[in-house]
């Protein structure tokens, strides 16, 4: 017997922009995920609907630290209603940025009152409404890459993780305008 074929919706976004204080007074810093990141492959970090655990909406196949944040690159499944209804939403602009679930791990607080993460052990990434950071982002892509295909069965796609996820994916155009880093 055959496996059903599963089909997603491609997202990418940033989830995190760094030494950017976030609407609780956290700031984090460059490098604060490198250690997380070597120790769990994205497809173990959770992609969640709203942090609700109960909502698991799809799967991450690439996080990369860069100048400007934590960017990262994964599927929604849309046969599952969950992340179907977040493709939904996400593409309709109802559901803009991106949230991350984490323990922090090292920090300390600045005289202004600022705490500042110096060190994350990132457990989730969640689709948001409101987002901490007003720069975390999160876009549908229709881009078609020949390493992922638009359909998977589920042990392709486990497989997929496993042989993918611990190299970046080469990543869609983050910005198609230069404003959208810089605002």
């Amino acid at each position: 017997m055959s496996q059903p074929k599963l089909t997603y919706c491609r997202i990418y976004g940033y989830a995190c922009k760094f030494n950017y204080i976030d609407s609780s007074g956290d700031s984090i810093i460059p490098g604060a995920f490198a250690k997380s990141l070597a120790a769990r492959p994205p497809g173990e970090v959770r992609m969640l609907y709203q942090h609700d655990p109960a909502r698991p909406v799809g799967v991450w196949t690439s996080m990369v630290e860069d100048a400007y944040g934590l960017r990262a690159e994964g599927f929604l499944l849309t046969d599952a209603r969950d992340g179907y209804d977040a493709s939904v939403l996400i593409e309709g602009g109802a559901v803009t940025g991106l949230s991350i679930g984490y323990y922090p791990v090292t920090a300390y607080k600045r005289e202004d009152g600022v705490r500042v993460l110096t060190e994350i052990d990132l457990r989730e990434i969640s689709a948001v409404t409101f987002a901490m950071q007003d720069p975390a982002f999160v876009r549908v892509t229709h881009e078609k890459r020949d390493d992922c295909p638009l359909l998977y069965t589920a042990s392709e796609m486990r497989g997929y993780q496993n042989s993918v996820c611990r190299e970046p994916a080469r990543i869609v155009p983050f910005f198609e305008e230069k404003d959208e880093i810089d605002g």
